[in-house]
């Protein structure tokens, strides 16, 4: 068996639906909080191991956004912005991109600490 995520499992119903729309919920958040500097524009599968991702626009630029939140640890939501090479919590990605210099700084070390624990 293959790795392959299709369209319908992250539509309603779908084995992936849940996973994508929390997604998305915090992809709004970040949209929200970033003062419109970043566009959800959809949620589009990859594979079951990685996850969907969500389509956005940061700037004027496409981008996606995925989830690397520890498996199995309720409530620490890490998202992984990868134009960017950024990790963090929603409002940390908000606040790098209204360019907030120690909300940046946060989310460049997250990413390494991330490459360190694998």
């Amino acid at each position: 068996m293959t790795g392959e995520m299709t369209e319908s499992m992250i539509e309603e119903g779908g084995e992936f639906h849940e996973w994508a729309e929390n997604i998305k919920e915090d992809v709004k958040k970040i949209e929200e909080e970033s003062n419109g500097k970043l566009k959800f524009k959809e949620m589009r599968p990859w594979d079951k191991y990685q996850g969907p991702y969500a389509s956005v626009e940061i700037k004027g630029k496409n981008d996606k956004i995925w989830d690397v939140s520890p498996r199995g640890q309720w409530g620490q939501k890490v998202l992984y912005l990868e134009g960017r090479d950024w990790v963090g919590a929603p409002f940390e990605l908000a606040g790098a991109i209204r360019g907030e210099e120690v909300a940046q700084r946060v989310v460049e070390n997250q990413k390494k600490q991330l490459e360190e624990e694998f």
